[in-house]
């Protein structure tokens, strides 16, 4: 998933947290995850505190 993209509601389970734990929990290309990486270090560089959002799709249920 494109950063800054997510996945249309309901049916999706959200996180942010750190940048390296939402990472972690990411499945990803290797070249998808090497740009996410290198753009965490360039803000983080320019000053920048960076956090991990990740979404992804997930079956609906009756109640939550």
């Amino acid at each position: 998933m494109a950063p800054g993209s997510l996945p249309p509601w309901p049916g999706s389970s959200i996180t942010k947290g750190a940048f390296a734990a939402v990472l972690e929990l990411c499945e990803m290309e290797a070249a998808e995850r090497a740009s996410c990486e290198a753009f965490f270090r360039a803000k983080s560089e320019e000053g920048f505190r960076v956090l991990g959002i990740a979404a992804r799709r997930t079956p609906p249920r009756a109640a939550y």
